[in-house]
């Protein structure tokens, strides 16, 4: 605390606390210690599709990914997605779409529904019922030593 006193912040005792450090990082005090709860993870639908950006229709994509991150915590806690816009050399500008599902549905309703479901011809795809450390290696993958 400001007062250099130490509290115990969590979901019951000093929760305002407890909520700006998980969106905020060190910005509201140091954490010395924290407890997480473990979970058995089973077989998840994830990848990366890119799509060539010349091809897709920009605003349509925001409006979708908007719509996802609205229905995150209200209809389907089970959806992550990563988009990202880059350039690669010979094809130009890129999308690149990282779907994560944590139950092993191919295509979940939640992703076809938003409208990037109506992305087509992407010109790279890896998606696929996959564990979870193989879809970490692959983000990694993206993710060179040094360049993070």
């Amino acid at each position: 605390m400001a007062n250099s006193t130490i509290v115990h912040a969590n979901k019951y005792e000093n929760s305002e606390l407890w909520w700006s450090l998980k969106g905020g990082g060190n910005n509201f005090g140091i954490v010395t210690s924290f407890t997480a709860k473990a979970f058995q993870q089973n077989l998840m639908w994830a990848g990366w599709r890119i799509y060539a950006a010349g091809y897709i229709n920009i605003e349509d994509v925001y409006t979708s990914y908007v719509k996802i991150a609205n229905s995150q915590t209200t209809e389907d806690s089970d959806q992550h997605l990563i988009m990202s816009f880059g350039s690669v050399q010979y094809v130009g500008h890129v999308l690149g779409v990282n779907y994560n599902y944590a139950k092993a549905i191919v295509e979940p309703k939640v992703f076809v529904d938003s409208g990037l479901g109506g992305l087509t011809d992407p010109i790279y795809d890896t998606q696929g019922i996959r564990n979870l450390s193989s879809i970490t290696a692959e983000l990694e993958g993206f993710q060179p030593n040094g360049f993070r």
